[in-house]
C-alpha cells in the first residue's frame, strides 16, 4: 500500500479536549478529508465539493457548500485544516508527522522534495512548523554502506531545500492564517455552531446567531397550529426579518435553490424595495453559481471515470454481438441531469 491508499486514524485524539469540542460535523468531515485517496504525502489534495456534498450528506439530504465552507474556516481556526482557494487545494496539517513519515526514509524523501516545490504560501506556514517537529532520518550503513550514504545525502539535500523553499514562501504571511471563503458570508463568519447531525430536541437549542444552523431532520405526524417562524425552509442562515406571521407554503426542496425574497415578501405580488430581499437575491445568485459549477464538476467526474475504465473506450463504449453499447458499470443518467 502508499500513502494514497490509506491514512492513519490515531485513537489518541478521541481523548484530546480540543478535537472532542469541535461540532459533530466537522469531527466527521476532517475524518472524510483525511480519508480521501487523492491526499498526498505532505497532505495536500484538491479541493472538490462535489464528492464533499455527496460525502457529507445527512441520509438523502446532501451537505450544503456553506455547510463544508463553515465547518473548513472552524477546522482552519483550529489548525486542522487550511483551505488555498488560490492553489484550489486543501493541507491536512498533521498529516505527515501522523504518518511517522520521518521513520519512513524513502517516503520522506518523496515528501520533502514534494515541499521543495509547494506553490501555496497558505500552506508554507504550516508545513514550515510541521517539518520543524521532524527530525532526519539517519539512515544505517549495516547492510550497504554505498547506498545508505546516497539515501542519506539524499535526505540532506531535500531537506535543505524544502526549508529554504518554505522559508521564502512564507515570508510576508500572516499567522494565524486568514480565514477562506469570505465572500460567502457578508453577515459574518459562523463560529462555535453545534453542526451536524441534531436530535430533534436538540435543534431548538442551537445556536441560531452564527448564521449556520443544523438541518432539521423531517418529521411526519399530524396537528395544527398557528404562529411565526425565524426560519424559511430550512436554508442555511436564512433568518426572518421580521418574527410576523407568514402566510403558509409547502416547504422548499432542502437542497434546491433558496427563495429570492425575504419572509415577509416571499408571497407578495409586487414586493418594495427591502434590504433583505436584496440579501436573499445575492445568496440566490451565488447558489445558481455554485449549482452550475457543481453540475461542470460531476460531469467532468464522470468523463475522467469513464477515461480512467479498463472496461470500456474513452467514450463509455464496448463491443457487443450487437455492436457497440455503453458499459453498464458507469452511471449514464448523470450526463443528462
Amino acid at each position: 500500500m502508499t500513502s494514497r491508499e490509506y491514512a492513519k486514524n490515531l485513537f489518541a485524539k478521541w481523548i484530546d479536549d480540543d478535537w472532542l469540542n469541535q461540532p459533530r460535523f466537522d469531527k466527521l468531515f476532517w475524518e472524510a478529508l483525511n480519508g480521501t485517496r487523492s491526499v498526498n504525502l505532505i497532505g495536500v489534495a484538491p479541493i472538490n465539493f462535489t464528492r464533499w456534498r455527496r460525502m457529507m450528506r445527512d441520509g438523502p439530504h446532501l451537505a450544503t457548500d456553506l455547510e463544508l465552507k463553515a465547518s473548513l474556516i472552524r477546522q482552519g481556526r483550529r489548525r486542522y485544516v487550511y483551505v488555498d482557494e488560490t492553489t484550489g487545494e486543501y493541507l491536512i496539517r498533521s498529516r505527515m508527522r501522523r504518518d511517522d513519515l520521518d521513520k519512513q526514509p524513502t517516503s520522506f524523501l518523496s515528501a520533502l522534495r514534494m515541499l521543495a516545490v509547494l506553490d501555496s504560501r497558505r500552506f508554507a506556514v504550516p508545513l514550515r512548523a510541521e517539518l520543524g517537529r521532524l527530525t532526519l532520518p539517519v539512515i544505517s550503513t549495516a547492510r550497504n554502506e554505498a547506498a545508505a550514504n546516497r539515501l542519506q545525502d539524499a535526505l540532506k539535500r531535500a531537506w535543505d531545500a524544502a526549508v529554504t523553499h518554505l522559508d521564502a514562501l512564507a515570508e510576508g504571511m500572516p499567522d494565524p492564517i486568514p480565514d477562506p471563503f469570505l465572500d460567502d458570508y457578508p453577515d459574518g463568519i459562523p463560529d462555535g455552531i453545534t453542526g451536524g447531525i441534531s436530535r430533534p430536541a436538540e435543534t431548538q437549542t442551537a445556536e441560531m446567531g452564527s448564521g449556520i444552523p443544523p438541518r432539521i431532520p423531517p418529521i411526519s405526524g399530524s396537528g395544527s397550529g398557528s404562529g411565526s417562524s425565524t426560519l424559511v425552509g430550512g436554508y442555511v442562515g436564512e433568518a426572518a426579518a421580521e418574527t410576523e406571521t407568514v402566510p403558509s407554503a409547502a416547504p422548499p426542496d432542502p437542497n434546491g435553490p433558496p427563495p429570492e425574497r425575504c419572509p415577509k415578501h416571499i408571497n407578495h405580488p409586487d414586493p418594495p424595495n427591502c434590504g433583505a430581499c436584496a440579501g436573499y437575491r445575492r445568496r440566490r445568485e451565488r447558489w445558481d453559481e455554485q449549482h452550475t459549477q457543481a453540475q461542470r464538476d460531476q460531469l467532468a467526474d464522470f468523463w475522467a471515470d469513464v477515461r480512467a475504465s479498463r472496461c470500456c473506450d474513452d467514450n463509455g463504449h464496448i463491443e457487443t454481438d450487437d455492436g457497440l453499447t455503453r458499459c453498464p458499470n458507469h452511471n449514464w443518467p448523470l450526463i443528462n441531469a
